[in-house]
């Protein structure tokens, strides 16, 4: 019978080493590898609940927006403060006067009475 031939120990330790390597790489590939890893998970978790927070906003929004149109369509005094206030009508013979914080206007307009008073 031939002599049984061992293996140097570096070799072993070699042949570990990488199995051990290998076991690890097969591991991380479980958890991590693919198109859905662990991380990806975690990332589509956030964005659903930002996306949840949004449609609940958007929701929210709906409704109030609801309320208001049944009460333009239903409340004539409604209708007409948002006619008054967003395009500038005016009941019967109303006038309207605008103030302006601008002091170049108030100077100009003042300037323009005293011309006129002064008949030039």
């Amino acid at each position: 019978m031939p002599p049984k031939r061992t293996l140097p120990r570096w070799r072993i330790l070699l042949n570990r080493t990488l199995l051990v390597a290998a076991g690890c790489a097969l591991l991380w590939f479980a958890v991590e590898g693919g198109e859905y890893g662990t991380r990806e998970l975690f990332r589509q978790r956030a964005y659903h609940k930002s996306l949840s927070q949004e449609v609940d906003g958007l929701q929210h929004e709906v409704d109030s927006l609801q309320k208001e149109v049944k009460a333009v369509r239903t409340n004539d005094a409604v209708l007409e403060r948002i006619a008054r206030e967003q395009y500038g009508m005016l009941k019967g013979s109303k006038e309207i006067l605008f103030w302006t914080g601008n002091t170049r206007a108030e100077r100009d307009s003042a300037r323009a009475a005293h011309d006129t008073l002064s008949g030039r």
